[in-house]
């Protein structure tokens, strides 16, 4: 935020830039006619947040209907906009994470927000649903008295992983395309000789995301959940080939992709099988490893008390080297940590922590067991890390 004092008065003198600084913070607000849902032009797509942190560009905000730039420009701010409440409600109750999360409704648009940690598809309208990304403008304030006036509700935008969202069809299908293609590169890839040949890396992840397979390196099986009682059952390899072998086949007659349009010999099915177990057997070791188990016995509710996420680090590293369980690197436990914080303690990350080195970001009314609860008494040991 702007450290000149005028900055910070004239945003005080104006309750409703009060207001939405209050709500979302470090977001690029954009001025958009009365009367108007987005801008007039693109030219607010090449602003900066610093750009849009002056004096001038505050007072045509506070002559104007006011929107938010989605994506990196607003520190990822995203937002899933429904066509009506009734899409709105359904994808809340199919994301019970983002039930308090922060969201708008108006004349417009039903949108409810998200950070999004790490890969992050492009803007995307498909049926009742549309992915606001760069690019995209959301409008969170209206000046027109003749117009139903926007609604704020919530508290914070949850930050989550995109794979994490649930998304009906054919959102589901068609994210889970494109994230396989992002991490993995396209369906088809040329050969040495310049002939097209599929992507096993592609085809294995979208297969696993799109069918719920994983692999367990422990039992050497691939395994999905059972739908009714959440536990993982044992799915054997030739189902897996077969599930397989139908996706391929649809994606390539649908596409209209001619290498994909005959079955895989036996050679190729067994290269694409390896590369899931490759790829899954990664994937599932976020199950396996012992971050619930930390949070549930490690991790207790104390009002008035807070731990950073450092802190937190620290001592999961330490409980899984105890518990002869893998341990998340630093990056990933800093990642999948929110999420679960909130659904076992309601709250969010608080950026503002203190501590000698200055501000940190961690957990308010939280706090950790006693070191001797879970061995760690003594020289801190370094973590074991997959």
């Amino acid at each position: 935020m702007n450290d000149d004092p005028y900055f910070s008065d004239y945003i005080l003198s104006d309750p409703v830039l009060t207001a939405l600084y209050s709500h979302f913070a470090d977001v690029a607000l954009i001025p958009v006619p009365k009367g108007r849902a987005q801008p007039v032009n693109n030219a607010w797509k090449q602003f900066s947040l610093d750009q849009t942190l002056t004096l001038p560009h505050l007072r045509q905000l506070s002559q104007s209907n006011i929107g938010i730039a989605c994506g990196p420009v607003s520190n990822h701010l995203c937002g899933i906009q429904c066509e009506n409440e009734d899409a709105y409600n359904r994808f809340i109750t199919n994301n019970p994470l983002l039930k308090d999360s922060l969201a708008v409704c108006g004349p417009y648009t039903w949108v409810a927000f998200v950070r999004i940690l790490g890969l992050c598809p492009i803007t995307e309208e498909l049926g009742e649903y549309g992915w606001l990304a760069e690019g995209a403008c959301v409008l969170v304030h209206n000046r027109d008295g003749f117009t139903q006036p926007v609604v704020i509700t919530g508290e914070n935008a949850v930050e989550i992983v995109f794979g994490d969202l649930n998304w009906e069809e054919p959102a589901k299908t068609t994210f889970q395309f494109k994230l396989a293609a992002a991490k993995h590169g396209p369906p088809q890839l040329p050969d040495d000789r310049g002939r097209s040949r599929p992507n096993f890396n592609f085809w294995g992840a979208f297969l696993a995301e799109n069918s719920g397979l994983k692999f367990n390196p422990a039992l050497k099986q691939f395994v999905r959940r059972n739908s009714d009682d959440q536990r993982w059952m044992v799915v054997p390899v030739e189902i897996v080939m077969r599930e397989a072998q139908n996706l391929v086949l649809k994606f390539g007659w649908a596409n209209d992709w001619k290498l994909l349009q005959r079955p895989f010999s036996n050679k190729d099915m067994n290269t694409l099988v390896d590369h899931m177990r490759f790829i899954t057997a990664e994937e599932f070791a976020d199950e396996a490893n012992g971050l619930d188990a930390f949070i549930a016995q490690q991790v207790i509710h104390t009002p008035g008390a807070d731990t950073t996420s450092e802190e937190l680090f620290q001592a999961y590293g330490c409980f899984c080297q105890n518990e002869h369980l893998l341990a998340l690197t630093q990056h990933e436990f800093f990642r999948v940590l929110p999420p679960r914080m909130k659904v076992r303690f309601g709250i969010s990350p608080s950026h503002s922590l203190m501590r000698e080195q200055g501000s940190k970001r961690g957990y308010r009314n939280v706090s950790l067991r006693p070191p001797e609860v879970f061995g760690t008494v003594g020289t801190l040991r370094t973590p074991v890390f997959k």
